[in-house]
């Protein structure tokens, strides 16, 4: 296993839990995106907790639920540090790239498998009595829980898919790698927002239809007056707070968080917006900014239709044909061998002449 120490540790608190047993959950977000960094989350506590304080909380698997529950649990959850103890990860798009784009390939899945093994290392060295581990599977169940289970062999190991829905400490986990993965998302967009942004504005003043759009709105203006009005009776509902409900609350919560999507969609390659950002933001020489998982073919395809054609040239000569490469290409036991001599022809000499020192006599002197 490679250094599994892959990223700072994002949030943790390693709580001991007063030495009683304990059960773990593991889990990730943004595995399958092409934008952004992939986080894994672990969530532990004792399990008389389990069952009476965090489903108090209602945690549930993070897809099934609202962005504004998803952020109240998460919210609880940190608060009880006296009883819940976890560790978060963020894994870079650079890094996942990089690795993916070794000459010994390091694919997503042993990322991730790795990424857990040191979520749960982590845990058990800092003295959690770590008895229970259940995690949502990567790749086969029955392979990944095989592969942990040779790494900590007298913990109790739960593979499943589903497992998020399943443990409510996979559960716990879900929420904590979700959204610690929006808000990076978010504190990622802003300066993106207006670059983004003007690049709208500029398509749109090349085509004309900004200004048409301008010139008819102001035409609107001064014949009618009923927009005026609708502002009105807007700032009248926002004047009064009770009017609000769970709705407005979430829009209100959720304003950043939806600027940000509104750019590059969910992130998924499937995603129409996502693959319009895409196309935006490819320079033509330099590619993508690490926001973007070079290594995804999504990307790569992109870059390889939008960007110029760069050529790469070796220092051997090419014209001298693949052959004549392969034959100027020295081999590691050259440096290691002593270099025989050869006869005036170009012929090596026998090792037993050379080990005897002996010596061609060409003129005798006679």
């Amino acid at each position: 296993m490679e250094s599994v120490l892959l990223q700072p540790i994002i949030s943790s608190n390693f709580h001991k839990c007063g030495g009683k047993p304990v059960r773990l959950g593991i889990d990730e977000a943004g595995r399958g995106c092409v934008l952004g960094a992939m986080v894994y989350a672990c969530f532990f506590c004792a399990a008389e907790d389990e069952k009476k304080e965090l489903k108090a909380l209602n945690v549930d698997d993070s897809k099934k639920l609202k962005e504004w529950e998803r952020e109240e649990a998460f919210e609880a959850i940190q608060a009880k540090r006296d009883l819940f103890g976890w560790s978060i990860h963020a894994i870079r798009s650079e890094e996942i790239s990089a690795k993916m784009l070794r000459k010994k390939k390091y694919s997503l899945n042993e990322i991730s498998h790795d990424t857990a093994i040191s979520l749960i290392l982590r845990t058990v060295k800092s003295g959690v009595n770590v008895t229970e581990v259940f995690v949502d599977t990567v790749g086969n169940a029955n392979a990944y829980q095989a592969k942990l289970k040779a790494h900590f062999p007298s913990i109790k190991i739960k593979v499943a898919e589903k497992a998020d829905s399943l443990f409510p400490v996979v559960s716990a986990a879900s929420i904590l790698a979700k959204v610690t993965r929006d808000r990076m998302l978010v504190r990622w967009t802003p300066h993106r927002l207006e670059e983004d942004e003007r690049e709208r504005e500029e398509d749109a003043d090349r085509e004309g239809n900004k200004k048409e759009k301008a010139a008819e709105a102001e035409k609107e203006n001064e014949t009618s007056p009923a927009p005026r009005k609708r502002v009105n009776e807007d700032e009248e509902v926002e004047a009064n707070p009770k009017k609000k409900g769970k709705g407005e609350k979430e829009k209100t919560r959720n304003a950043k968080g939806a600027a940000s999507s509104s750019i590059f969609g969910s992130g998924y390659p499937g995603d129409s917006e996502t693959i319009a950002f895409l196309n935006r933001n490819c320079d033509p020489v330099f590619g993508f900014d690490g926001f973007v998982r070079f290594s995804w073919s999504t990307a790569r395809l992109i870059f390889e239709k939008r960007g110029v054609p760069v050529d790469w040239y070796d220092e051997v000569d090419d014209e001298a044909g693949s052959g004549a490469s392969e034959a100027k290409q020295s081999r590691i036991t050259n440096f290691f061998a002593a270099k025989r001599e050869a006869t005036a022809g170009g012929i090596e000499r026998p090792a037993f002449f050379l080990r005897s020192k002996l010596q061609l006599l060409s003129n005798l002197g006679v």
